[in-house]
């Protein structure tokens, strides 16, 4: 029972991790457009026992300088929607399978109880 417990805490861990990184990339995207915002990364880190755990932080580039036809110049934001698109599928494939260990617990723990009765 160790192993399905660990293996329980690993799946969960990730579902909560993928999420995290789903919600940061949206968060970036959704704001790609204001200019001097820095965009925020997620960092994903083994856990000692089994499972990974999320950390945001912020990426500090600058985005681009735009010049205005008046000559003003601002700085655009540093999201970058191609990075942001290659998050959104890494989350995406973190998620299915971190789904599909919870379903193979479920049916180990079904095995399991099948084999008690």
């Amino acid at each position: 029972m160790v192993g399905l417990g660990s293996a329980l805490e690993s799946a969960i861990s990730g579902i909560v991790a993928q999420s995290t990184r789903l919600s940061v990339s949206a968060h970036n995207v959704a704001n790609m457009q204001t200019d001097e915002f820095r965009a925020s990364r997620t960092v994903l880190e083994a856990k000692g026992g089994g499972g990974v755990e999320a950390r945001v932080e912020t990426v500090d580039a600058r985005g681009p300088t735009i010049v205005e036809p008046n000559g003003e110049r601002r700085e655009a934001s540093n999201v970058s929607l191609e990075y942001e698109i290659g998050q959104q599928i890494l989350a995406e494939h973190g998620l299915r399978a971190s789904v599909r260990t919870l379903r193979v617990i479920s049916e180990s723990l079904g095995s399991i109880l099948d084999l008690h009765v």
